[in-house]
């Protein structure tokens, strides 16, 4: 499952998103809508 979020909110929740991110997903990172980054679990 995809889930973003603004560059602004993964500065304040980047632990909790992070812990969040199970096998299989992805958290895509914006920044005035343009995707910037995508962080992916290792296992």
């Amino acid at each position: 499952m995809t889930h973003t979020v603004t560059i602004q909110e993964a500065e304040q929740r980047l632990k909790e998103l992070i812990r969040e991110l199970h096998a299989g997903d992805e958290l895509v990172i914006t920044d005035s809508d343009i995707p910037i980054a995508k962080l992916t679990p290792l296992s």
